[in-house]
């Protein structure tokens, strides 16, 4: 979004804040990099002697030359952050006007004066959050300057500037919104954290521990937010920023949409099922060699194979330059099974008591058989154990019936 420049802005920071605590670093900054520069403290403190408009007066007057007599700091704001198509004023005095894309609900939100209340000037670092964080040391000059500069004022829906109330980063983000009514705007997260980094940066206030991990959360989806200046209203545009390594997309941010130039190969062919947000795929059974290729510079690949029986799954895991998981694909598919050689079908092993119950597939290897099947050329030569059995019963009883034969003759001789 191009920016409103507004002298208003320019002017009467210039004017307010020469007292003040600076350490702005610039515009075209990364937000992630300077809340890095920022004091960390474990906890937020609770510091005494807060006592709301007294210890922060505002709004400030203007110069009445160059806004009219009528004007003080809150009409400096709208000006910048209303639709000027929209604004109507009386002696540099808005008394109308329609602000675009509210940062805290994403709606278009009119202001009358005189009428309902929509619109509140919104401190975006919390006047006792900054208190806390260190303004509770300054002097009264340095917390009016503060109150009054245009990095720190927006024009917000006066429903989610009282929902965010006096909490930081980790109470409250305009993705939270205003929980009764379930109003919120989840694209300002970004500009939000950026802006509240940009105002602690430039007054050396400090940030809590559950605060920072809040904002670096934040930024993780926006790694190429920059931060604003006084000159910005609630949008600002992150041209500025140096690109991300390996963000071919451009977009600031790790996706699918920069794996757009990934191949799938599947045994030697590019595989024309592959889509780069699909993570499963299954192939058909058999012997499969799969690989994926055409990843971005500065990324990186993983690969894993893992087999279950004659499951086959293999996994290849993308990562962004950063350390992100942004993608990881799976291609699953069943091996065949052995059948033997020629056209013998394969002879059932049964497993001898020595043998591994564990072992492969649950079945023993037989003795002498290295695939597991006993050989053509040997089953002639094996009498089957119930033929064995049979052939020793007739035996038996054929001596039986001799000697009994023998011994009918030996008895009859003895008569005679």
């Amino acid at each position: 979004m191009r920016r409103k420049p507004i002298l208003t802005g320019v002017i009467i920071a210039g004017m307010l804040l020469a007292a003040a605590p600076m350490a702005q670093a610039d515009e075209s900054d990364l937000a992630v990099d300077v809340l890095d520069t920022l004091t960390v403290t474990d906890t937020q403190a609770d510091v005494p002697g807060y006592d709301g408009d007294e210890s922060f007066e505002y709004p400030a007057d203007v110069d009445d030359d160059i806004y009219g007599p009528k004007a003080d700091m809150w009409d400096v704001i709208y000006m910048r952050d209303f639709d000027p198509a929209t604004i109507k004023s009386d002696d540099g005095d808005v008394s109308y006007g329609v602000l675009r894309n509210d940062p805290y609900s994403g709606k278009d939100v009119t202001y009358e004066k005189g009428g309902a209340s929509e619109i509140d000037i919104e401190h975006v670092v919390a006047r006792s959050e900054a208190w806390d964080s260190g303004a509770s040391e300054w002097t009264q000059a340095q917390r009016d300057a503060f109150a009054n500069d245009p990095l720190e004022l927006l024009a917000v829906s006066s429903g989610g500037n009282r929902a965010h109330g006096e909490k930081d980063a980790a109470g409250w983000l305009p993705s939270v919104g205003v929980k009764s009514t379930s109003v919120n705007n989840p694209a300002y997260d970004c500009y939000y954290v950026a802006r509240q980094i940009a105002v602690k940066d430039k007054y050396d206030l400090s940030v809590d521990m559950a605060e920072k991990d809040a904002m670096e959360d934040v930024l993780a989806t926006c790694p190429a937010q920059t931060i604003p200046d006084e000159r910005d209203g609630a949008y600002w545009e992150s041209g500025d920023a140096e690109p991300l390594p390996g963000d071919v997309n451009g977009d600031g941010e790790y996706t699918t949409g920069d794996l757009t130039g990934l191949t799938a190969v599947v045994d030697g062919q590019p595989y024309a099922g592959f889509a780069p947000d699909a993570d499963s795929y299954r192939l058909p059974d058999g012997d499969h060699t799969v690989d994926i290729t055409g990843a971005p510079d500065g990324w990186t690949m993983t690969r894993a194979t893992e087999t279950s029986g004659l499951a086959v799954t293999r996994t290849f895991t993308i990562v962004a330059p950063d350390g992100t998981t942004v993608a990881s694909y799976r291609f699953t598919w069943d091996t065949v099974g052995q059948t033997g050689g020629g056209d013998t079908p394969q002879t059932p092993v049964v497993p001898d008591a020595d043998d591994d119950a564990d072992a492969g597939d649950g079945a023993a290897e037989a003795p002498d058989a290295g695939d597991g099947t006993v050989p053509a050329a040997d089953q002639g030569d094996r009498l089957p154990a119930t033929g064995a059995t049979v052939l020793g019963v007739g035996v038996s009883a054929l001596m039986i019936i001799a000697c009994g034969a023998l011994l009918a003759v030996l008895r009859r001789r003895t008569r005679d």
